[in-house]
């Protein structure tokens, strides 16, 4: 079910509500709603905010049924996070032993950096950071711990796999209790965010459930935080509070000066949930001459169903591609973005090719047919 633009409204409000207690300020954003259960139930699990709203759901006022929702999903969430974090334990063990230095980002790690709770923004994916050159070994060694890779499945050594690490950032694995996204970028840039190397030699240690584990310092994770958001399209409350719970930190503030992507980013958070007081004032300028327009079109999305599916063909590839040219620092950079809209990776699946002279061939005459079938339904043939 999707939720109606006013549950969402009342949702929005509702957080920006929350997050004001949770700072230790008044709820005077929490608004009350004559909306039915439901439709608020499903706004907010559409954002994904249960999480956010539960601790302070008597203070905010929110409906009895609401809260009773609460209180039901923060349950099924900690039995899920607990098998996710026995999940992590698999995994953590299996990269230390074969030597491959990594590092859990979001979920659980940012949960703990933002709120001091594993369980903070819930339950969800285990996404782990390796560098590019440990990819190949780390698929086959959690092949061996039973994950598979979903499909489109792409062989290493390949010339796909070889664009699949150039055009592409993370693969995802899928076991019988965990979902694995492994990353060998934090972001579809090459240089819109610091390597693995440099996340390395910076990263911080956090308790996630009694396991000690390397995460990256809060500073990138509010870059990252901000660029995960914009890459879709700020869409999802519960990304926005992510930045908004990290602009809190001093740490956030101390090494970096906020790029384009933040500060738009920014925007669609001031507009959505408010910015903390702990953000400078000359930050709080540069996010001011954002245009208006930034803010408009995050709510609006806020306010659509959350999956793309039923949009105009080509419409989520420029969504995606617009965020790789804001994003992108180099020529080289904008040279990788054009080949990965020439050539998507869902082109290049099952490519046996080790020579790009066969390869490319094949995968764009897969690309233009699929071009064919999304704009002429029925003339694919």
């Amino acid at each position: 079910m999707h939720p109606s633009p006013q549950a969402s409204r009342t949702v929005r409000a509702w957080t920006r509500a929350a997050l004001a207690v949770e700072a230790g300020g008044d709820p005077r954003g929490a608004v009350g709603t004559h909306d039915p259960t439901r439709d608020l139930l499903a706004a907010i699990t559409r954002h994904r905010v249960a999480e956010v709203l539960r601790p302070h759901g008597a203070t905010l006022g929110l409906p009895s049924p609401v809260l009773e929702a609460l209180d039901e999903a923060h349950r099924r969430t900690a039995r899920v996070l607990g098998v996710r974090l026995l999940e992590l334990h698999r995994v953590a063990a299996a990269l230390d032993a074969a030597d491959i230095p990594w590092l859990l980002v979001k979920g659980p790690a940012l949960a703990v950096q933002t709120t001091g709770d594993p369980g903070g923004r819930g339950a969800g994916d285990l996404d782990v950071w390796v560098a590019p050159e440990s990819v190949a070994r780390t698929v086959a060694l959690l092949l061996d711990h039973g994950w598979t890779p979903r499909p489109p499945a792409i062989v290493p050594g390949s010339w796909a796999w070889r664009h699949l690490l150039s055009a592409g950032y993370e693969v995802t694995l899928d076991g019988r209790a965990s979902t694995i996204d492994l990353h060998w970028r934090l972001d579809a840039t090459h240089d819109g965010l610091p390597t693995f190397d440099e996340a390395w030699a910076g990263r911080v240690q956090v308790d996630v459930g009694g396991l000690a584990v390397d995460t990256v310092a809060v500073d990138l994770a509010f870059r990252h935080s901000c660029h995960h958001a914009a890459k879709d399209g700020h869409r999802w409350l519960r990304s926005l509070v992510d930045v908004h719970r990290l602009a809190r930190l001093e740490p956030t503030w101390a090494r970096h000066r906020p790029g384009r992507v933040e500060l738009t980013t920014l925007r669609a958070t001031d507009e959505a949930l408010g910015l903390p007081a702990q953000v400078p004032a000359a930050v709080v300028e540069l996010v001011g001459r954002v245009p208006a327009r930034v803010a408009s079109r995050s709510l609006a999305a806020q306010d659509r169903p959350a999956s793309g599916s039923g949009s105009a063909p080509g419409v989520e590839l420029a969504r995606l591609t617009r965020h790789r040219l804001t994003a992108s620092r180099s020529a080289a950079d904008l040279r990788h973005t054009a080949t990965a809209v020439v050539v998507p990776l869902t082109m290049v699946a099952g490519l046996p090719d080790w020579s790009v002279r066969t390869a490319l061939p094949r995968a764009l005459w897969r690309r233009a047919r699929h071009l064919v079938a999304r704009c002429l339904p029925g003339r694919a043939r």
